[in-house]
């Protein structure tokens, strides 16, 4: 499954790594397989967090200099992230 995010304006999220793109995709399929539609849950989570740092990128709390996190619920991830001039 394609990982989706779009904020309020509907715009796809900037840019997400590969390698936290390889993470979700392992991640839908594990909830996927654990039970029917929790891989659905689990996408749903994700892009909700997604839509909620393109609305609002100073939301979430700076961990590491200029990185912030933002914890998914219902689900053991969180979505690290930078914003980027635009």
């Amino acid at each position: 499954m394609p990982l989706q995010g779009h904020g309020g304006d509907g715009e796809p999220v900037n840019h997400i790594d590969p390698e936290a793109e390889a993470e979700f995709n392992s991640g839908y399929d594990y909830y996927q397989g654990k039970g029917v539609g929790l891989g659905y849950r689990f996408s749903a989570a994700v892009g909700t967090v997604l839509a909620r740092i393109e609305a609002q990128p100073q939301l979430h709390q700076v961990v590491f200099k200029y990185v912030r996190r933002a914890v998914v619920k219902g689900c053991p991830y969180c979505i690290y992230y930078r914003e980027e001039a635009t």
